[in-house]
């Protein structure tokens, strides 16, 4: 599948679509895109959250589930949240790109 860069405007598919994807999801907030209110997940409501397990273990069933919903050309292997002491979050993820021959893993780190 092709795309159109969100910065640039040019042509995307493959590795960078996926990137590109799977960005947009995770910081739209479900219910701000008109027509379109389940798109997104609640990854950006977590964010000020208590650095916590319990946030942790919210942070990937929202995320998992969000990529999980919306892509449908990846699957999630692994999605781990890490805290700095500093305040700040970055979500590791690891996703397998689906119906390509000689898939190999992404792995993506995501602030948030």
């Amino acid at each position: 599948m092709t795309g159109m860069n969100r910065n640039t405007g040019a042509p995307i598919s493959g590795l960078d679509q996926i990137v590109q994807d799977i960005g947009d999801v995770l910081t739209t907030p479900k219910g701000s895109r008109v027509m379109r209110r389940a798109y997104g997940s609640d990854l950006p409501d977590l964010v000020d959250r208590p650095q916590n397990r319990e946030t942790a273990m919210l942070l990937v069933a929202a995320s998992a589930g969000a990529i999980s919903r919306w892509i449908r050309n990846v699957r999630v292997l692994r999605c781990q949240p890490a805290f700095s002491a500093d305040g700040r979050g970055a979500l590791t993820l690891d996703v397998l790109p689906t119906g390509t021959v000689n898939a190999q893993t992404l792995s993506l780190t995501i602030p948030f």
